[in-house]
């Protein structure tokens, strides 16, 4: 049948009428029963006869019945096998009718097309509606041509499984016809046509995975083909979708050169038919970017031109020589396009025919790759669809060179395998022509199988003998005495109205009350003895074998515990599946996937639709951090809800039917993941022009900063240049204040370190004006001096209580401390251990905050490094409440988070678990963020406790981040590890206020830093009691 002639209203409605590949499916599923019951049948006849051969079967009539049987065992063999082939035949006939379909215009698209002209030709009174007369023909044409590609990749895919396909020969009936079984199976080797290579399907091929006959390449579904991942025959190229192509990527018949859409052009980019040029949308045009048909130049629209137009034709294009629509680039024939010659709609890249690819030369939609004929793969030059790998005729596989479906590994013929070369189903392994089997080279079925059971079996044991039982058992006893207390029966009274002759008579009378005086009875006494001789005679019998199973996970692969067999490794839910750590309902392939249908890595679907490639979220995509439907690329996302189609490719866009670049509103020249703002390069930020990471605020330089114009780290202000700075205007790490110039001071307009108070110079000074070290007052100029306006050399340490050198303040132990009850060198704030902490309550260097454990936290209540939020365990934190780091949001555990309660890492929404997300409630198990958490208010993290939220792993009550913390009092969590209390920071602490490490509070709030104090008010090392 010549498909060309016929409308696509015809071909259309073939294909999208009647059952479907159902009962193709269905028809593969009976052969497949039938080869299991074939080869089952086979063993068992084999064992029986070679039991008779070695026993009772003796004798020259006895050797001509062996051979019968042999023969007999080999035919049984030869249908089971035959029977494979055929459901293998009829899996490959379903993919490719599917494969068909998938590039078929709907029906109703092609009627209201239809529609559309009628009314156009009807209102064309004065010759107005001409261009849209035009555009409508030509895109009907375009479904002519479209609908013809896909009958011809359906006839030649058809052909080439039914040439495949063997008639099924019958064993011998008589005992003298022993040499015809031999004589046939001389014919069919006779009839085998060799294969080079590995794993192809068809005669005559030279490479791997072809589907057909005489290709040479690798990945072709079709015959004769030159080149690799075509789909149809007799292409010359790689990633053609239909038949006589010269180049790649080609969606089309006869034509030569690449990135065609439709029948017989020569050139780059066309889109119709008989075009020879570049980027020409019609028929029949010559020259570069004309829109119309029988045009000869350069820019032209409408029909018949002669001459150069426009720079570009169509509508809405930017660049040089687009015809189309909305397209970017140059050479562009389609709508919507990125790049440089592409006659599809909605791709970024070069030389795309498809839709929504991004990449080179794809044919097929929503591919992110090069040369891909199929759909949604993440690849180079696959065939089927929804692969992650390349050169794929199947559907759903992770790795390379797969006939079969839902694989991992390379050159699986079968399906749901995990390795390399099998042409069986669910192995684990490699070389394995059986089923449901582990290791190498296996050829039957659930062979080397390491099921995780175990049981206890005891053995068969006898009973037999005499036993003989003394009793002897005094009992002795009394009961009683038994006293009964006195007590009292009240008056009962009794009112009575006796009829006599019909004259009532009433009766009153009071009984009562009785009294019982106190009663006691003398004890009984309890005397007897049990002694008894017991003989028994027990056996001879015989107990057991008893068989005690204590658990078992039997079946292929390793440590799957799915519903269905799989292969593989830690895979759980429904199955089948392979690969490795891969759960929910439905079949996968790869690594650490959820939901239906996805191959790749960490990639989770919805309502069944997968996806391929890497950690993206949503259906029917490819690429790497998509989040949505119908995407591919990288961290591309869509204002729509994931069950609506997006038409998105490029990178880092947001929206619906873009291609490009960094392109949608809240997206704009960010360039990085989960920033919310405008212009910021990193991840993470809050804000508009930042360099780097988890900054709130504008024009930040560095990590973890609130506020405007900081170069650095952790800093709270504007215009700061170190780290941890809490104030403005600060040069150097830890002050807190503004204008200082050195770290560690506590104050406004100090140059030095560890000053406490404004316009000091130099180091330890705790007052105003004052030059040198260590002095306590105004207006000092010298050493340790104590007062106002001194001027010379005091003693080593101003103020009071303090041991050392140069401490002004009191109760300090160290070098340079301005403040109070600190242990350390230039702590200018109170009750610090360290260096340099102008806060209080510190365990570290330079923070400004208070009650932090680590460096440069400008926060309070921290475990960690330069977090400008509270209670946070880790570092460059600018949120509240996070485990992890450069995290924006609150209450998330994992890196650069920019939204609130979200597990994983760059997620920009809110509740959501995975990577680089940014819609709410995404990724979720059970409903809930997190991972087996049972707290009250929603948390992040994983097995957190108490009524929430909370952050991080095993925490307790409300406001925690780290790790196995318990919160005493709601909503005054604890950072860091095994801390027991509130507000606390670091590890194995208990109290209140309290940071460090292994540090007790007597009271609340308890004021300690350090390590191993006990008390309150205390800094250092070992302390216990009462500080200053």
């Amino acid at each position: 049948m010549n498909f060309a002639v016929l409308p696509p209203e015809i071909n259309s409605e073939r294909l999208f009428s009647g059952a479907g590949s159902g009962p193709v499916l269905a028809a593969a599923t009976a052969w497949t029963g039938l080869a299991a019951e074939l080869r089952s049948a086979a063993a068992a006849f084999l064992a029986v006869t070679s039991g008779l051969t070695g026993d009772s079967w003796q004798g020259p009539a006895a050797a001509v019945m062996s051979d019968v049987a042999a023969s007999y065992v080999g035919w049984l063999s030869a249908s089971g096998a035959h029977a494979e082939q055929a459901a293998e035949q009829a899996k490959t006939a379903a993919h490719v009718f599917e494969a068909a379909r998938a590039v078929t215009v709907e029906p109703g698209l092609v009627a209201a097309n239809r529609a559309q002209l009628v009314s156009l030709v009807g209102s064309n009174l004065f010759g107005q509606n001409a261009p849209a007369i035009a555009t409508a023909e030509a895109q009907y044409e375009q479904m002519w041509a479209q609908d013809v590609v896909a009958m011809l990749d359906y006839h030649a895919g058809a052909s080439s499984v039914a040439a495949a396909l063997t008639p099924l020969s019958w064993p011998t009936q008589t005992l003298a016809g022993l040499a015809a079984p031999a004589a046939a199976l001389g014919s069919v080797a006779r009839s085998i046509s060799f294969n080079v290579g590995f794993t192809n399907a068809g005669q005559g091929n030279v490479g791997a995975a072809n589907i057909g006959d005489f290709n040479l390449g690798l990945g072709n579904i079709g015959s004769g083909n030159v080149g690799s991942g075509n789909i149809g025959g007799i292409n010359v190229g790689s990633g053609n979708r239909g038949s006589y192509n010269i180049g790649p990527g080609n969606l089309g018949n006869y034509n030569i050169g690449l990135g065609n859409l439709g029948d017989s052009s020569v050139g780059f980019g066309n889109a119709g038919d008989h075009n020879v040029g570049v980027a020409n949308a019609g028929f029949n045009n010559f020259g570069f970017a004309n829109t119309g048909s029988n045009n000869i130049g350069i820019g032209l629209s409408g029909d018949g031109q002669v001459g150069f137009g426009a720079l570009n034709s169509g509508t809405g294009n930017i660049g040089l020589f687009n015809s189309g629509t909305d397209n970017i680039g140059l050479f562009n024939s389609g709508t919507g396009n990125f790049g440089l010659g592409n006659s599809g709609d909605y791709n970024t890249g070069i030389g795309n025919a498809g839709a929504t690819n991004t990449g080179l030369l794809n044919a097929g939609l929503v591919n992110t790759g090069v040369g891909n004929a199929g759909n949604y793969n993440s690849g180079g030059f696959n065939t089927g669809s929804t692969n992650t790998g390349s050169f794929n005729p199947g559907d759903y596989n992770t790795g390379g060179l797969n006939q079969g479906d839902y694989n991992t590994g390379y050159l699986n013929s079968g399906d749901y395998n995990t390795g390399f070369v099998n042409a069986g189903d669910v192995n684990t392994g490699a070389f394995i022509s059986g089923n449901y089997s582990n290791g190498f080279f296996a050829r039957g079925d659930y062979q080397n199988l390491i099921g995780w059971s175990y049981s206890i079996t005891v053995s068969e044991f006898p009973a037999y003998g005499t036993l003989d039982i003394p009793v002897y058992i005094p009992f002795t006893g009394a009961i009683g005495p038994i006293t009964i207390q006195e007590f009292t029966i009240p008056s009962l009274p009794l009112d009575a109205l006796v009829y006599i002759n019909g004259t009532p008579i009433p009766i009153f009378y009071d009984f009562g009350p009785i009294t019982v005086d106190e009663t006691t009875t003398d004890p009984i006494a309890l005397n007897f003895v049990w002694d008894q001789l017991y003989h028994y005679e027990v056996g001879p019998r015989t107990f057991g074998p008893y068989e005690i199973p204590l658990f078992s996970f039997p079946g292929p692969g390793f440590a799957n515990s799915t519903t269905s067999p799989s292969s593989g490794f830690f895979n759980s839910g429904t199955g089948p599946t392979s690969g490795f750590f891969n759960s929910g309902a439905g079949s996968l392939s790869g690594l650490i996937n959820l939901g239906a249908n996805n191959s790749g890595f960490a990639n989770t679907g919805i309502g069944g639709l997968g996806n391929s490639g890497f950690i993206n979220d949503g259906a029917l995509q490819s690429g790497m951090a998509n989040v949505g439907n119908t995407i591919s690329g990288i961290y591309n996302s869509t204002t729509l809800d994931p069950t609506e189609v997006a038409n998105v490719s490029g990178i880092a866009n947001t929206g619906v039917d873009l291609a490009g670049v960094f392109r949608g509103a809240s997206r704009i020249h960010n360039l990085g993941f989960a920033n919310l703002g405008f212009a910021n390069l990193g991840s993470a930020n809050i804000g508009d022009l930042n360099l780097g990471g988890a900054n709130f605020g504008s024009a930040n330089i560095g990590s973890g900063n609130i506020g405007f114009g900081n170069v650095g780290g952790g800093n709270v202000g504007s215009f700061n240049l170190g780290f941890g700075n809490l104030g403005d205007h600060n040069i150097g790490p830890g002050n807190l204040g503004d204008y200082n110039i050195g770290l560690g001071n506590l104050g406004d307009s100090n140059v030095g370190f560890g000053n406490a108070g404004d316009h000091n110079v130099g180091v330890g000074n705790a007052g105003f004006n004052n030059f040198g070290f260590a002095n306590t007052g105004s207006n000092n100029i010298g050493i340790g001096l104590s007062g106002d306006g001194q001027i010379g050399f005091g003693a080593l340490n101003s103020g009071t209580g303090n041991i050392g050198l140069f401490n002004s303040g009191t109760g300090n132990i160290g070098l340079f401390n301005s403040g109070t009850g600190s242990f350390g060198i230039g702590n200018s704030g109170n009750y610090n251990t360290g260096i340099g902490n102008a806060g209080a309550t510190n365990t570290g260097l330079f923070n400004t905050g208070l009650v932090n454990t680590g460096v440069g936290n400008a926060g309070n209540y921290n475990s960690g490094g330069f977090n400008t939020g509270s209670t946070n365990t880790g570092s460059f934190n600018s949120g509240d409440h996070n485990t992890g780091y450069l995290n924006s949001g609150d209450y998330n555990t994992g890196l650069a988070n920019s939204g609130d309660v979200n597990t994983g890492a760059f997620i920009s929404g809110n509740y959501s678990n995975g990577f680089f997300v940014d819609g709410d409630h995404q990724g979720l198990i059970d409903g809930t963020p997190g991972f087996f958490n049972s707290t009250t208010n929603p948390p992040s993290g994983l097995l957190n406790s108490g009524e929430g939220s909370e952050s991080g792993v095993g925490n307790y009550g409300v406001g925690n981040s780290g790790f196995l913390n318990f919160a005493s009092v709601t909503g005054a969590g604890s950072s860091g590890l095994l801390n027991v209390g509130a507000l606390q920071s670091g590890i194995l602490n208990l109290g209140s206020t309290i940071s460090g490490f292994g540090n007790t509070g007597s009271v609340t709030p308890a004021f300690v830093s350090g390590v191993a104090n006990a008390g309150t008010r205390l800094s250092g090392f070992f302390f216990t009691g009462t500080g200053p």
